[in-house]
């Protein structure tokens, strides 16, 4: 495990890197100050196509900080931070800058501590996405007024084939609207 100080060193190598596609970070012991030196590098990598920083310590503060950086991030394609601390605040901020990457296929935000707010933002962001085909959101505090919103989005997804929202307390109302996605989408992979 690098931790937050081996994460800002390799920031200052990574960002020198200029053709680099593919960071994957998982299982590391970075927290918010080994975030926040990576998106700074993130920043300098327009050509990134993939981001794995599961399995770390990324709170809320760092989230915000990856976000800022995702911006210029055209090129990105899939974005995997599950299994971290990012609650709502942290979801809120990515989803504003998630609407700018029109090439995203899959994100995961799974085993993190988001909330109906943070799914909500999420959501609205999912729906500019039209390259979007995998949603990871299991294992969060995601219930029914989240789950209803988010279906309601999904719907105008047209390329979505994966969701998950496993444990969650989504409840019926929610598992009925999720549910009815297959009604347009018969081929959606659909994980409750």
């Amino acid at each position: 495990m690098i931790g937050d100080s081996g994460a800002i060193a390799l920031a200052h190598v990574f960002g020198k890197l200029d053709g680099l596609k593919k960071i994957s970070l998982s299982k590391n012991d970075i927290g918010d100050s080994g975030t926040a030196a990576l998106a700074e590098m993130f920043e300098k990598l327009t050509g990134l196509q993939k981001i794995n920083l599961g399995q770390n310590n990324i709170s809320d503060e760092g989230a915000i900080a990856l976000a800022s950086a995702l911006d210029s991030l055209i090129d990105l394609q899939e974005i995997n931070l599950w299994n971290n601390n990012i609650g709502s605040y942290g979801a809120t901020a990515i989803a504003e800058s998630l609407s700018k990457l029109t090439n995203l296929t899959e994100i995961d935000l799974s085993d993190n501590n988001i909330s109906d707010d943070g799914v909500i933002a999420l959501a609205r962001a999912f729906e500019k996405l039209p390259m979007l085909e995998k949603i990871n959101l299991g294992y969060n505090g995601i219930e029914t007024e989240g789950a209803v919103v988010l279906a309601a989005v999904l719907d105008e997804v047209t390329g979505l084939k994966e969701i998950d929202l496993s444990m969650n307390n989504i409840g019926l109302e929610g598992i009925t609207a999720i549910q009815r996605l297959k009604e347009n989408k018969y081929y959606l992979d659909i994980n409750l």
